[in-house]
């Protein structure tokens, strides 16, 4: 599902100009090129292909950049991260997290949105009970074949 890229990238930079003031942190064209390449984005990303594609525009900007403006987007919210098997962090824009979960495979590390309407549920019910509004999660079930390949768990 592609965002309304300047709607959300417009919201997106005033949740992180607002942060970043309350922090005391600067506001530099960098980050704020890191989070509109972010809004552009469809579905999960690595900082390594969010590099490469930064690298592709007129920004050019260090690995530790990405990494500590990841970090930034983590800590206020507007991105989320999936664990993955193998060491490998992938990442999506929150916005686009509302409504589903992710299905992680072991074995492949291949990632698809799922659908439990039940987890709607139980956060319409949080809402009610506290009177809260959330406004982003964070499900991952992570997978395995039921008849997993003897070699595979070997490499455990």
């Amino acid at each position: 599902m592609k965002l309304d890229e300047n709607e959300d990238f417009g919201k997106a930079r005033e949740l992180l100009r607002r942060y970043l003031q309350a922090k005391g942190l600067r506001r530099s064209t960098e980050r704020f090129a890191i989070l509109r390449l972010i809004c552009s984005q469809e579905g999960d990303f690595s900082v390594e292909t969010l590099y490469e594609a930064l690298q592709k525009t007129r920004y050019r900007v260090s690995k530790a950049t990405v990494y500590n403006t990841i970090d930034l987007l983590l800590e206020c919210g507007l991105i989320v991260r999936s664990l993955l098997t193998r060491g490998v962090s992938q990442y999506r824009f929150a916005a686009e997290s509302r409504g589903t979960s992710q299905l992680v495979y072991i074995e492949t590390g291949k990632v698809e949105p799922v659908v439990v309407p039940e987890i709607d549920e139980v956060i319409k019910r949080l809402e009610e009970q506290y009177d809260i509004k959330i406004i982003s999660r964070s499900v991952i079930f992570y997978a395995t074949d039921k008849n997993p390949k003897k070699d595979y768990l070997d490499s455990l």
